[in-house]
């Protein structure tokens, strides 16, 4: 119990329990803080914060969100100092997101998840906002002596309940690999094994709509996206089994959030656009530019994102790039209007999920690289020598396994174009 009244008070701030600090005992630690100021290179704030950064839960520790811009991307990084448990343990460190708006307005209002708009940033089977870092091993005393960057965020790829500026509770988790902490719908279930809680809050302001402002237009973006998935998956002329299963999940995904009825009603609005696509792309009667242009009418960024996301996961469940696929991707991605960089990133994250046993693989090197063949040598050249880079660092990193074959093909391709476009 006394573990659940720890995680009910740093998620939600105290409003459950009162923590009463004794005046000599606040006297105490800044006196002690002034003293630390004079002689370290720190600023009053942060040994303030030191000093007050004691719980009786998890020791001290300090945590700090830093903003930073990476290929125009602006990343939040979630960053730690301070004792860690002092145990032994395979660990990880996980991260939720929480709207604490109106809550914070009005207590009997619900706090509620956010929503993530990349696939890798989720919680399994919905489309809440979760993260989990490479398990590490956890050796007692062990102790984090300046701000570590643990985990990290996209708040362009977040999606709040109501535009405007929010007020975000950041919490970050440690959990045993062995017996990971479980989540429904975006909440902690009760008696989970954590063992390090920490929370802090900040503000954003979201300027598209929330995902509870376009719930009317929602509905039928969806079905948009997915009959840009059909139209991606019959490029080639047929529908692969595990292509369809690939929407079929996406499906599942997006209707996790709702109540049985509501549930059942999606359920089969979704997979009749899916069916009707299908009729339509066969007969060569699914107009691809029609489709794009009432997403961009009705869509949020978010749903366009899902949309092209679903459009990659689905190029890639054969374990195949076909020309004809990428080409079509590349078209909605553009038409779209979408960050590039982000549209790279969920590019990239599905070229390594092919398999590259297949042969037709990578059937045309300057689509795989987004190579247009109108640039100048040096341009193209300029853009190898990028690829390669980004390449490389990944097949450096990844371990032994699929991705890493890939991210090898990925670098074969490379090598290919260079002597063909050879300065």
């Amino acid at each position: 119990m006394e573990l659940l009244a720890a995680l009910i008070f740093f998620l939600f701030g105290g409003f459950i329990i009162n923590i009463v600090i004794k005046a000599a005992g606040v006297a105490g630690k800044t006196v002690k803080a002034v003293a630390k100021t004079a002689v370290s290179e720190g600023s009053f704030k942060d040994t303030l914060e030191e000093e007050f950064a004691s719980d009786e839960f998890f020791g001290k520790l300090i945590l700090r969100l830093q903003n930073k811009n990476k290929d125009g991307l602006e990343i939040t990084q979630v960053m730690l100092k301070g004792n860690l448990p002092n145990i032994t343990l395979t660990a990880y460190w996980g991260l939720k997101i929480y709207d604490i708006t109106e809550f914070e307005q009005d207590s009997q209002k619900p706090i509620q998840p956010v929503v993530s708009a990349f696939n890798m940033f989720r919680e399994p089977g919905t489309t809440i906002y979760h993260f989990e870092s490479a398990p590490f091993q956890l050796s007692p005393y062990k102790t984090y002596s300046n701000l570590i960057p643990l985990a990290k965020f996209y708040p362009e790829m977040l999606t709040v309940p109501y535009s405007g500026k929010r007020k975000l509770r950041i919490v970050l988790f440690m959990g045993d690999v062995n017996n990971p902490v479980k989540f429904t719908s975006g909440f902690m279930r009760q008696n989970q094994p954590v063992h390090l809680l920490k929370s802090i809050d900040t503000e954003i302001i979201f300027k598209e709509k929330g995902y509870l402002e376009a719930i009317d237009d929602a509905d039928e973006s969806t079905t948009l996206g997915i009959k840009l998935a059909v139209a991606v998956a019959m490029a080639d002329g047929t529908l692969d089994e595990r292509e369809g299963f690939t929407i079929k999940n996406f499906i599942k995904d997006n209707i996790a959030f709702y109540d049985p009825n509501t549930k059942n009603i999606l359920k089969k609005m979704f997979n009749d656009a899916f069916k009707e696509a299908y009729n339509k792309a066969k007969n060569s009667k699914l107009s691809l530019s029609k489709m794009i242009s009432r997403l961009n009418e009705i869509g949020t960024k978010k749903i366009k994102y899902d949309a092209i996301e679903l459009c990659y996961d689905v190029m890639s469940a054969d374990g195949v790039a076909e020309k004809s696929e990428i080409e079509i991707l590349n078209r909605i991605a553009k038409d779209l209007k979408l960050n590039k960089n982000i549209i790279d990133k969920i590019k990239d994250k599905s070229l390594l999920k092919l398999d590259s046993s297949k042969s037709g693989t990578t059937s045309n090197i300057e689509t795989i690289l987004s190579i247009n063949k109108n640039w100048s040598k040096e341009k193209i050249n300029q853009h190898l020598k990028n690829e390669f880079k980004k390449w490389n660092s990944r097949y450096q990193n990844l371990s032994e396994g699929k991705e890493r074959e890939n991210a090898q093909n990925m670098l074969n391709c490379i090598a290919e174009a260079r002597k063909k476009y050879a300065e």
